[in-house]
């Protein structure tokens, strides 16, 4: 009867979240068989431990996580209350850490450091890292009589011990470091918690002070070197500056420049006399060659000849230059020696000693170019005529020669003078430059040592606030706050437990759930009534029954109109009720379901196909048989276990007493003809079958149906339990209606329409009473 179904392959629910089953026949419809059982791609169901997700699991064991909650609750802490060790004595001493180093006047190199609330946080978890320590334990504990107390002899290792039980924390949001130990004598607690106190601040806290101190030391050495070492440079700066005649750097390039000029202006005199003694050369070789070669004329007196060139103009003039700048230079001279200490650095009498050479080096080089042609005018002095003129030919090449030669000396002299003058001026640049960066860290090192010096006279960073004294209380709120940790911690641990293994069930919550975890669609959704509201059924006379009952019948029809409509499209009028496993409301739905067909006109008739379990009988109040096990044995005629209900439209075949032979023919296929003959009285024929994965009985009667609708009772149905039922439904080729939720508190299906909008449905007592006695 089916196969025409299952060659219709089907994809149900959104894509890539539900299983598909992909037709393997041909799409026009011609031959009915499928070559091959469809391919089924399965969802994996989710299970993440969200908040809500354990919120809703906890809420489906409320009754069962508190009960045992308190239950374990009240044995933890009656085991507690009796078995926790009784309350201990505290020790405790408070130490003050300041965030910085006090300072009196000055801010100094390590103290910038320790800006910072991170710097500071940084600096608080090093203290209590060196607090306990190995080197502050075994320092501490070496103290006089400390080894002596008995809390220490008791310990195998005082070391470990004391490291593990002294406790040690900032007081929330201060400075204030508690130093704090329990025990039972008050005495050693707290002469022991002194110890460790008093060697803290001793060899830490100290510690930074010592540290401190040897870095003044340090600097103090560093800055004598530096300052002895700036004492030689000095020296050795001055003695460059006397050398080069000026430390001054202008002044030594002005003095380049100058001698600069002075060698360009000398080369210029170089370069005409050349040119003029190569003009009187040639003009002596072409009017007189002979006289090249005439001999000398008679020697004449040097006092002779010196006192004519001293009568020389220019030579006077030179003389007079002469005269007054080194009248200026003593004049400057005998200035500088009364007000300065050292006269050989002042620039301005540098450059008055620079001119008075110079110009005595113009006389000499003047009096040099005049010598030849006084003694020419000694030797010959009837040549008047030719000495007004300039002196003769050979005269006037001597005189050349002579000065060419004299030029030829001071180039080399300023060339000499020059180099050396350039030499004394990058040196002095170095040294300069060199002494400026000693003094400069000369002056910051010198500076941080005074610093220092005073700053080392500010109150300590780490000091003691008070010692410890023998307590005389026993610390009681430690004891409760484990007590108290113990029982509210099994209390909710419990609570969180179950609600866990609840959440690991994987049970439906809500309809949503079916459509995005497991791929079905949901067909209708189905309220969990009260107890009371099926207790009374339709004698209900509280106006919220009536409104449960109303609500019940709402969506009830919502799902018939689903049904009928699937029906009318695709033939599908012979539709099993199935689910995963017993107890998830399937034989409900199928009661209520073929009661609202009937209602609603349809000539319905429901068949309890679980033979092994059956129910339906009960909720109609009915005989087990003769019923659809004899009619399979052939027992009993067909009309024989049609039975007549309440609901007009209704009639009921039941399950009948079920034994092996039963299930063997129901193997065999043998529903096949009774559901053909069926359709041809009915309209609609509603199947409750047995649950899918405990037996194969609904396996087999699903290849017989037209379609399969599954049940699923929320808080109750598993989704691996469900996605495997359907995936055995699915591998038959067998066609999935899609899914009835019951008891979903979710509204996006229908389930709380009715509630809001004021629609209701005048209930029908004479034709209703099955219907909610099913759902009961």
């Amino acid at each position: 009867m089916n196969q025409a179904n299952r060659i219709t392959g089907e994809l149900t629910g959104p894509i890539g979240t539900t299983p598909t089953v992909v037709d393997t026949t041909r799409g026009d419809g011609i031959g009915m068989v499928p070559s091959a059982y469809p391919v089924v791609i399965s969802p994996q169901p989710t299970s993440n431990a969200s908040p809500m997700g354990l919120l809703r699991a906890l809420k489906r064991r409320l009754a069962l996580a508190l009960g045992l909650a308190f239950l374990v609750s009240s044995v933890c802490s009656m085991s507690a209350w009796f078995l926790l060790p009784p309350p201990k004595y505290q020790a405790q001493a408070q130490v003050l850490v300041r965030t910085t180093t006090p300072q009196i006047m000055f801010k100094t190199v390590d103290a910038e450091v320790e800006r910072g609330f991170e710097e500071y946080q940084r600096f608080q978890k090093s203290q209590l890292i060196q607090l306990k320590s190995r080197f502050v334990i075994n320092t501490a504990l070496q103290q006089p009589g400390i080894n002596e107390l008995k809390m220490i002899r008791e310990q195998a290792r005082p070391a470990e011990w004391l490291v593990e039980n002294l406790q040690a924390s900032f007081l929330q949001g201060s400075e204030v470091l508690q130093i704090s130990l329990d025990g039972k004598s008050p005495e050693e607690l707290a002469r022991l918690v002194n110890a460790v106190t008093e060697t803290y601040i001793e060899e830490v806290a100290n510690g930074d002070l010592k540290r401190r101190v040897q870095r003044r030391e340090l600097l103090k050495k560093l800055s004598n070197a530096k300052f002895a070492e700036l004492k030689n440079r000095r020296d050795a700066l001055r003695m460059l500056a006397q050398k080069a005649g000026s430390d001054d750097r202008q002044t030594l390039v002005l003095k380049q420049q100058y001698a600069i000029e002075l060698g360009t202006a000398v080369r210029k005199d170089l370069r005409e006399i050349q040119a003029q003694k190569r003009k009187l050369e040639a003009t002596i070789k072409v009017q007189r060659p002979e006289a090249l070669h005439e001999t000398a004329a008679p020697m004449v007196s040097n006092d002779a000849v010196a006192r004519l060139i001293e009568q020389d103009p220019e030579v006077s003039d030179l003389k007079a230059k002469l005269a007054a700048a080194s009248e200026r230079l003593a004049s400057e001279a005998a200035y500088t020696g009364r007000v300065a200490r050292n006269s050989g650095m002042n620039p301005a009498l540098k450059t008055l000693r620079d001119e008075v050479e110079l110009i005595n080096k113009q006389l000499e080089r003047k009096r040099r170019a005049i010598r030849p042609s006084v003694i020419q005018q000694l030797q010959n002095p009837q040549d008047d005529s030719q000495l007004a003129k300039g002196g003769s030919l050979e005269q006037q090449l001597a005189v050349a020669t002579e000065l060419e030669a004299n030029l030829q000396e001071e180039i080399k002299n300023f060339s000499q003078m020059d180099q050396v003058l350039t030499d004394n001026t990058l040196d002095v640049q170095d040294n300069k430059d060199e002494f400026k960066q000693i003094e400069d860290a000369a002056s910051k090192i010198a500076a941080e040592v005074e610093k220092l010096d005073v700053e080392l006279q500010a109150p300590p960073r780490i000091s003691l606030i008070e010692e410890a004294v023998p307590p005389s209380t026993r610390n009681k709120k430690m004891w409760y706050i484990m007590f108290g940790m113990i029982t509210l911690g099994s209390f909710w641990g419990t609570i969180f437990a179950i609600a866990f293994l609840e959440l690991r069930t994987r049970k439906i919550d809500s309809a949503d759930e079916v459509v995005g975890d497991l791929g079905l669609a949901v067909v209708g959704s189905l309220p969990m009534l009260p107890v009371k509201a099926r207790r009374n059924g339709v004698m209900a006379r509280h106006e919220k029954d009536r409104y449960w009952y109303g609500l019940l019948l709402e969506s009830i029809d919502a799902t018939r109109t689903m049904l009928i409509h699937a029906a009318r499209s695709g033939s599908h009028r012979v539709v099993m009720i199935a689910s995963a496993l017993q107890g998830e409301g399937k034989t409900s739905l199928a009661s209520h379901l073929a009661t609202s067909l009937a209602r609603s006109g349809q000539k319905t008739l429901l068949i309890d196909a679980d033979l092994r379990c059956p129910s339906i009988h009960r909720l109609f109040d009915l005989t087990l048989n003769p019923g659809l096990s004899e009619l399979l044995r052939g027992e009993v005629a067909f009309e024989d276990v049609i039975v007549s209900t309440a609901v007009e439209e209704l009639k009921v075949i039941t399950a009948g007493k079920c034994d092996p032979q039963t299930l063997r023919i129901l193997s065999q296929g043998g529903l096949g003809g009774l559901f053909a003959r069926l359709k041809e009285q009915y309209d609609f024929v509603i199947v409750d079958s047995s649950p899918i994965l405990p037996v194969a009985d609904a396996q087999i009667i699903a290849q017989q149906v037209d379609a399969v609708l599954f049940s699923i009772l929320a808080d109750v149905s598993r989704k691996t339990k469900i996605l495997a039922a359907y995936q055995r439904i699915a591998a038959l080729g067998v066609k999935v209606l899609g899914a009835v939720v019951t008891g979903s508190r979710d509204s996006s299906y229908g389930t709380n329409y009715y509630a809001g909008g004021g629609y209701s449905t005048p209930p029908e007592p004479a034709n209703t009473t099955t219907e909610t006695e099913a759902a009961s």
